[in-house]
């Protein structure tokens, strides 16, 4: 094997070197899909019985294959996030993302060999099924975050509470930060310890 690869850099935290593996075959798929079904080798070709050019087959394995790679660059997103403390919040909200980003493009992708065979009941069905995965992954995402979005809202406010003292009002014993002159309830004058 040759180049580096995510032991060679030492790293004990997540090494993210595969990112670049994955995009540079995504990149393969589009171009290579677009390039092929471009030709006119495979314009001028069809499927013996059928109105499937032999083009729209190429681009739809290159831009499938892209999307089967995207889908997987999620999965070893997750992975890699979960050696990272800070971040753990994203595993549960990145493969229903991703998969939503699938299914959008994919909408498109598999119209290019399904459309010569569909007719307009074929294309209806179609449009309905794929509106009924969006609609169901995207109830998902919403779920896996709200799911998440309780201990993620409580790790923000513990991060963000204030370090300023507070002090108690003597009239009302509401708390008022130190720097404060008048209680924000009664509006008493509030007295600050000496320093």
């Amino acid at each position: 094997m040759t180049g580096l690869s995510d032991k060679d850099l030492g790293s004990k935290g997540p090494n993210w070197l595969w990112s670049l593996h994955y995009a540079v075959a995504i990149l393969l798929a589009l171009v290579l899909g677009t390039i092929l079904g471009s030709l006119s080798l495979f314009t001028e070709t069809f499927l013996p019985g059928t109105r499937l050019r032999a083009s729209e087959l190429v681009q739809f394995m290159g831009y499938a294959g892209a999307l089967v790679l995207l889908w997987l660059v999620g999965q070893r997103a997750v992975v890699e996030l979960r050696k990272l403390k800070n971040l753990l919040f994203l595993c549960p909200v990145i493969m229903p993302a991703m998969t939503l980003i699938v299914l959008l493009i994919g909408y498109k992708v598999v119209l290019l060999v399904a459309a010569p065979f569909l007719d307009r009941n074929g294309q209806s069905f179609y449009n309905w099924i794929m509106m009924a995965g969006i609609v169901s992954v995207s109830f998902w995402l919403i779920l896996a975050w709200l799911r998440q979005s309780a201990p993620l809202l409580e790790a923000m406010e513990q991060a963000g509470r204030t370090v300023i003292p507070e002090i108690s009002c003597p009239r009302c014993n509401a708390l008022a930060l130190s720097f404060s002159r008048f209680c924000m309830e009664c509006g008493a004058r509030l007295s600050h310890p000496a320093a």
